[in-house]
Parts: C-alpha cells; structure tokens; sequence
C-alpha cells in the first residue's frame, strides 16, 4: 500500500510539473502574439497617417502639421491614436524642422 501511495505521489506532482509547464509557454505565447499584434496595428496606423502628416508638413509647416496630427487623433475611432509630447518643442521659422527632427531622433516618435 505505501508503494501505491508513493506512484500516486510521484504522479501528481509530475501532472502538476507538466502542467505548470505547459500554462508557462501558453501564457509567454499569447502575450508574444499580443505584443505581435499591437505591432502590426502600429505600423498600419503610421503607414496609413504618413502620407497625411508628410503633406500637412509641406503645406502648413509646423503649424499645419500639429492641426493634422490634431484632427488625425479623433478622425477615426477604429485606430485611435494619442500624440504624447515628451516635450515642449517651441516652432519658430526656418529652423523649426530640424528641431523636430532632432528631438524624434532623441527621444522617440512621440506616437504611443
């Protein structure tokens, strides 16, 4: 009898080992194919909004692409992006565009 208890033993805690296992690389899948996901959303989003924000930029200069940016954000509610402003980038004259580009390349893009 005890060698029966001792099997049953052995066992349960190998069927929980397999299953600890098991629900680790389930779980470490799904959030990898989130983060996969969540990927792909932002890159269609920014590939869809490119060519309005490049336009914008041509036209209206800095001011013109902040109004684009602005009413890109609640035009469409099936991809709703928010612009975060790490920080206050100040937009005077003929310099205003390397100083935006100098602070994309410093801190991020600024779309989240």
């Amino acid at each position: 009898m005890k060698l029966a208890a001792k099997m049953m033993l052995v066992f349960l805690a190998v069927v929980m080992l397999m299953t600890a296992v098991g629900s680790y690389f389930s779980v470490r899948r799904a959030f990898e194919r989130f983060e996969q996901r969540q990927q792909q959303l932002a890159r269609d989003t920014a590939d869809a909004i490119e060519a309005k924000l490049a336009e914008a930029w041509q036209e209206g200069g800095a001011e013109g692409l902040l109004a684009a940016m602005q009413s890109q954000a609640v035009s469409d509610p099936r991809h709703q992006a928010q612009w975060v402003w790490f920080e206050q980038t100040e937009v005077t004259g003929g310099n205003s565009r390397i100083k935006i580009v100098e602070q994309r390349a410093g801190i991020g893009s600024g779309l989240v």
